[in-house]
């Protein structure tokens, strides 16, 4: 259970309520992030931690990731990188616990959206692949990204 706090007039009856059940997380969600209508651009982000294929217990360096990304080098373990996007217009991002992450694009719809990104995350893999290192947690683009996205979208968009 949590808490949430409002602080928005708007929403006066969800006030200092505990939620316990997804449809009251449903209604925070609609109400705090879609204010003024559903979204009219959409983007996906996801996140990968990556191990060396051979000994999954070897760290990978950061002169690793870098000669595997390339280009794609993000400036925050790259300076001097160009940091280009991939392919599809995705950017490559690498978080403080060395989490590999990409971020799509801006799309006006859900399809052009998952292409992209299912485009963008083979590349990705490929990179990776091509230098031994293996992303781990990542779903397969082709079916469930699809679906997890389509359904957050559906429930977040609910009245």
């Amino acid at each position: 259970m949590t808490n949430l706090i409002h602080r928005d007039a708007a929403t006066p009856t969800l006030r200092n309520r505990t939620v316990s059940r997804i449809t009251d997380a449903e209604v925070y969600v609609a109400s705090t992030c879609f204010k003024t209508g559903p979204p009219a651009l959409l983007g996906i982000e996801l996140e990968w931690i990556l191990h060396d294929r051979d000994n999954p217990a070897t760290a990978i360096g950061v002169e690793r990731l870098t000669a595997a990304l390339g280009p794609h080098t993000p400036t925050s373990i790259a300076v001097n990188s160009p940091a280009t996007a991939l392919p599809a217009g995705s950017f490559v991002t690498v978080e403080p616990g060395g989490q590999i992450e990409i971020s799509t694009q801006p799309y006006h719809g859900l399809t052009e959206c998952i292409a992209a990104t299912t485009a963008d995350a083979t590349y990705l893999r490929h990179l990776l692949r091509d230098a031994a290192i293996e992303p781990s947690g990542a779903v397969r683009p082709s079916t469930s990204i699809g679906i997890l996205s389509a359904s957050f979208v559906r429930r977040a968009m609910r009245p």
